[in-house]
């Protein structure tokens, strides 16, 4: 009866060692942390004529170079985004100017991940849009954008995607967790050679 007991024992410190180090962290071992990236700024203007009609920037939050900020100058940090990672919330970004030619009127058509943001959209000197396109990103962490010419000329002259994301943190057994683990597994050992020597 004493063996039962004592095997019942160890195989209960064990299942529960295991329990704690099964158990889902809680949001206190994660935390959000933001995220930055552009694909064009000053000296990478697209332009837009008769002669490139089309342009598609395609972002992969997995992939790219982000960073914490950007503060219109100065990048933040470097920050990393894993497949296993969260996207929190994510928004485009993206800026349109026109060559003030008062006789042709500038007309765009934007893109993003195949769903068409607007069709035919007149270029003023100076138009920044800002989409939340978190469904586009959080499955996959990629984002496709493309803008087309309709009409005139007009250039774009920043493209960027910004947001917040989970940074999962692989939980780590704990040193208690380890401890009773241990016990357990010595305690079966015991009771396992106590078992042969008879």
């Amino acid at each position: 009866m004493k063996k039962i007991i004592s095997m019942a024992v160890c195989a209960g410190i064990i299942g529960w060692a295991g329990q704690a180090a099964a158990t889902p962290y809680s949001p206190a071992d994660c935390q959000i942390e933001t995220f930055f990236v552009e694909y064009t700024g000053e000296g990478n203007t697209v332009w837009f004529n008769k002669h490139n009609t089309s342009y598609t920037w395609v972002f992969d939050l997995d992939k790219d170079p982000l960073y914490s900020a950007w503060d219109g100058e100065n990048y933040g940090a470097p920050v990393d985004i894993n497949a296993e990672d969260t996207i929190v919330s994510a928004d485009l970004g993206i800026s349109f100017f026109d060559d003030c030619d008062k006789k042709i009127k500038e007309y765009a058509k934007l893109k993003v991940d195949g769903d068409t943001f607007f069709k035919k959209k007149e270029i003023d000197t100076n138009d920044f849009f800002n989409y939340d396109v978190l469904s586009s990103v959080l499955d996959d962490h990629k984002l496709t954008v493309t803008v087309k010419r309709i009409s005139g000329d007009f250039g774009v002259s920043y493209v960027g995607l910004g947001g917040t994301f989970i940074n999962e943190v692989a939980p780590v057994p704990e040193p208690t967790t380890m401890l009773l683990f241990g016990t357990g597994l010595a305690g079966l050992a015991a009771v396992g050679r106590r078992k042969t020597k008879k």
